[in-house]
């Protein structure tokens, strides 16, 4: 039977935890983690305030003996050598649009038309 790939963050380090028969301390004493953030993403905890970055998975992937790029998956991200460049660069910039207020995304859809336009020799 085929194991069944964890859907989100706190499904993979449960999922290491039985498994593996490891606990949260080991696994964030391993990572060079706290234990409360590491058990907050156990428990997919809404009260963290903000999801865990490129840095603190790499770290988590050490934890849990796990390759980077499932860790990165299982959190709902893209692992960087998964993301050519210009891949790279329109996933930062959504992220960055998305945090503008309505004034500021005007000015920047206008940017990018004008950017555009000069690219394409007009």
């Amino acid at each position: 039977m085929e194991a069944v790939r964890p859907r989100t963050l706190a499904d993979l380090i449960n999922q290491v935890k039985a498994e593996d028969e490891q606990t949260l301390e080991a696994i964030a004493r391993r990572a060079d983690l706290p234990l409360a953030t590491v058990g907050a993403w156990a428990v997919g905890s809404r009260g963290i305030r903000r999801p865990p970055n490129e840095e603190s998975l790499r770290k988590l992937a050490v934890g849990l003996r796990r390759p980077e790029a499932e860790v990165f998956e299982a959190a709902g991200r893209i692992h960087p050598s998964r993301i050519d460049s210009d891949e790279a660069e329109g996933l930062f910039i959504a992220r960055v649009y998305g945090e503008l207020d309505e004034r500021d995304k005007a000015t920047a859809r206008e940017l990018l038309l004008s950017m555009r336009r000069r690219a394409a020799g007009e």
